[in-house]
């Protein structure tokens, strides 16, 4: 584990060198949300706003540093075109915390599910579902649209694990199923992404 710590810090020196300090500075913006995420008096995972924060630091941030990386600028669209993402990632917290809304509240942790409740929170769910999906193709259609034949082979493929999410009960017995679910979604959604953005 050591070996990849440093492996990691010495490739981040590289990058820094070669793209500026652009791509430190969103690295700090990620580390303190990490470290508020779970430190502190009230850590940002014991409130409701954990899969915003989730979202927007691994699915947002990450995807914004590769990319000036590799461009050599810093665009804001990145962040629009990385919506998918965003919900992806924060669908995974969602699933999580939904699954184990009993537990939260032994703890005292105010989630957002918690505080929805699971009826409304498998309702607010499956309407990030639908938008996770509907982003995809728009963003494609809108900016990619070489790469648009691929929505009609990237919504049949998803459907048999996107019917199969949207019936879980997101119930702490059907949460290893409902992680799995979820992390087989975004795979998938991810690749046939990737696939339209680099016709």
């Amino acid at each position: 584990a050591i070996g990849f710590l440093v492996a990691a810090f010495l490739l981040g020196l590289i990058v820094i060198y070669r793209a500026g300090p652009i791509p430190l500075i969103i690295a700090l913006i990620g580390a303190v949300a990490i470290v508020a995420y779970s430190g502190g008096k009230t850590p940002l995972s014991y409130l409701p706003i954990g899969e915003i924060v989730s979202g927007l630091v691994m699915g947002g941030l990450i995807p914004l540093a590769c990319y000036q990386v590799l461009a050599g600028s810093l665009n804001p669209i990145v962040l629009v075109w990385a919506l998918p993402t965003i919900i992806g990632v924060g669908l995974i917290m969602m699933t999580n915390n939904t699954c184990d809304i009993e537990k939260d509240e032994e703890a005292k942790r105010r989630t957002l599910p918690v505080l929805l409740g699971r009826r409304r929170a498998r309702s607010l769910y499956h309407g990030l579902m639908i938008a996770w999906i509907a982003s995809i193709v728009l963003i494609v259609r809108l900016w990619f649209p070489a790469g648009f034949a691929i929505m009609v082979f990237m919504v049949l493929a998803v459907y048999p694990l996107a019917a199969a999410l949207w019936k879980n009960p997101l119930a702490p017995a059907s949460r290893i199923g409902a992680m799995a679910q979820i992390s087989s979604l975004n795979v998938v959604l991810g690749a046939f992404y990737a696939a339209a953005l680099m016709l």
